[in-house]
């Protein structure tokens, strides 16, 4: 039987036992160029090999492109297409990109 653990985490800071999730996501991360470094850092020290990290993003936050970079310097990076997750042409689109720590 699966097990389904919710955490809050304040970026930078560490898990007990250096724990870490088979899935990650997070939504709306990417606002603020300064904060980049230690998302990643955060995102790296609660992931392990197999883990799936999927952070969803509106294409017009600045700082996306940015985040996307530098996650690839550690993380397979792929896209998940928008036609999944939109529900309507009315609705607005949100970009989901999954990433995977490389070996």
């Amino acid at each position: 039987m699966s097990r389904v653990t919710i955490r809050e985490l304040l970026w930078g800071s560490d898990l007990p036992d250096q724990e870490t999730f088979d899935v990650i996501l997070g939504a709306d991360l990417t606002y603020d160029f300064d904060d980049l470094p230690i998302l990643i850092s955060t995102l790296r020290n609660v992931s392990h090999a197999t883990s799936r990290v999927y952070i969803a993003y509106g294409v017009e936050r600045a700082a996306t492109e940015t985040f996307l970079e530098m996650a690839r310097e550690h993380f397979e990076v792929t896209s998940v297409p928008d036609s999944s997750i939109r529900q309507n042409e009315n609705t607005y689109t949100i970009n989901v990109a999954m990433m995977q720590k490389k070996s």
